[in-house]
Parts: C-alpha cells; sequence; structure tokens
C-alpha cells in the first residue's frame, strides 16, 4: 500500500475493521470488491480519506450499485493558474473542475463503473462582495454560469460523466444553508474554531475585498462551513461520495459523515 495513502500503519487491521462491520451484510461480492480496491483509492487521494473511519465510509459508499461521486466546484472566478484571483469572471470550465477531472480520472481506473455528477455553485450568483470583485450584476453572473455549465459538460463528456447547478440537484440548499449558519453562529462551542478557519482564510477573503473587515470575514467563514454541512448532507442522504480539494472545511464534512474523496490541491 502506498505510504502516501495511509494516516493508519497496519492496512490488515483497517480491512479486519472493514470486514467486521460488514460482516452481516452480503451484499453480492460488492463489500469484498470495495475492500479490495480500497488501498488504490487512497494511494490517490489526500489526507482527508485516510483515516479508518472515512475508511469505512468510502467503503459503505462503494457498496452502492453504481457508486455515485458528486464534485461540488466553483464558478469559473479569474485565476493566475494555481489559486482564484477573483478578477473577472469566465463562462468556460472552472480551474477546480479541470483540476477535480484529472483527479477523478486516476481514480476512475478503479472504479470504472462509478457515476460521477459534477455541481456548480450557482447560488455564488447571490454573493454581493462576490459580484463585485468579478466586476458582474446577479444577471450576468448567471448567464455565464449556463455557459460554464454547458462547457463543462462538453468537457466532461468523453468520460461520461454529468454536470448540475448545486440549486437544481438541492432545490433547497439555500434554505439549508441558511439554518446550518444560523446554527453555527449560535453555538457558543463554535467560536474558536470559526475564529482560526477565519483566520486562515483572510488571504482569500482579502482578494474578494482588500477592505474586507472581520465582521465580514466571520460571517463569511460562517456560511461557508454551513455550505459544506448542506452539501455533506445531501450527499450522504444518498450514501455517495463527496469529491473536495484541500480546505479548513473538510472537517465540517466529517461532521456528516459523508465519504470523502480528497482531491489533495488548493485553489484558494
Amino acid at each position: 500500500m502506498d505510504p502516501n495513502a495511509a494516516a493508519f500503519t497496519a492496512w490488515h487491521k483497517t480491512e479486519k475493521a472493514l470486514r467486521q462491520e460488514f460482516r452481516t451484510q452480503p451484499r453480492d461480492g460488492r463489500i469484498a470488491h470495495a475492500i479490495r480496491i480500497i488501498p488504490d483509492i487512497l494511494a490517490r487521494c489526500g489526507y482527508g480519506s485516510a483515516n479508518r473511519r472515512s475508511v469505512l465510509k468510502i467503503a459503505k459508499a462503494l457498496t452502492e450499485r453504481p457508486p455515485v461521486i458528486y464534485a461540488p466546484s466553483c464558478p469559473d472566478y479569474g485565476n493566475n493558474g494555481h489559486i482564484y484571483t477573483f478578477h473577472g469572471l469566465g463562462g468556460g470550465v472552472s480551474l477546480l473542475t479541470r483540476h477535480h477531472v484529472g483527479f477523478l480520472a486516476r481514480l476512475t481506473a478503479v472504479l470504472p463503473e462509478v457515476k460521477v455528477i459534477f455541481l456548480l455553485a450557482d447560488q455564488e450568483a447571490d454573493d454581493e462582495e462576490i459580484l463585485r470583485s468579478v466586476s458582474v450584476d446577479r444577471g450576468a453572473f448567471l448567464e455565464r454560469m449556463h455557459s460554464s455549465l454547458a462547457e463543462t459538460r462538453k468537457y466532461i463528456a468523453p468520460q461520461g460523466w454529468t454536470a448540475e447547478f448545486m440549486t437544481h440537484a438541492i432545490p433547497d440548499l439555500r434554505e439549508l444553508e441558511r439554518e446550518e449558519a444560523r446554527r453555527i453562529a449560535g453555538d457558543p462551542a463554535k467560536r474558536s474554531r470559526i475564529n482560526d478557519e477565519m483566520r486562515m482564510r483572510a488571504s482569500m477573503y482579502r482578494r474578494i475585498n482588500p477592505r474586507m473587515t472581520e465582521g465580514m470575514m466571520r460571517d463569511r467563514t460562517i456560511r461557508t462551513a454551513a455550505q459544506y454541512l448542506a452539501m455533506g448532507q445531501f450527499v450522504k442522504k444518498q450514501n455517495a461520495l463527496v469529491c473536495n480539494h484541500s480546505t479548513t472545511n473538510l472537517k465540517w464534512y466529517a461532521e456528516t459523515d459523508v465519504a470523502i474523496l480528497h482531491n489533495p490541491i488548493s485553489v484558494y
């Protein structure tokens, strides 16, 4: 097993734990197959997938027929080829989507039967700070999102994958995000965590708005955490897997018990 894939030291112990977990759930050899291919999957994933709890969740999702991977992705924001600068908005395939396509192509080499669904974050058209940064109004933002959706579908068509807007796949997404944001904001135990994450994300916030206040940054940090909780809950209900880049928000996914395929790249 590739040592870069493992946050745990003995694969045979993890394999034993998986077999024990699934001992009463025979599924036409799907469990044995999932356990057999997990080392190859972990060899392609980052730290967010490489612990025993994550491996168990991945194994459960892989027993679905076919397994489904959701890949949330952002709009086609301006970038320097490595990170988003938020200087402008295109109507093509976003930087993050391109990274995810390469990552998922490596995964599907060992998961040829998997169904992949990209979810484009069209709800970001509601973000006034983003609109100001990319210098378009909401209508123009949505027009470019429709162009990006069409271009993304063409880009991933050779793999047989699909793409949708997040709000189409999850019609109550905005309501779910608002509910989670209220819960986080009202929980004193989350205050220190939000402040830490706000500081870690400050450089990105300044790219969006150099004059962004600390209060604005905190609100954005809460809203982003809420987005990850809402997405994680949706994907978990499908017993699917979520593909995600490196971010402080991976820990919010963990609260939803969703299976994470961590693409170890950073674009923010």
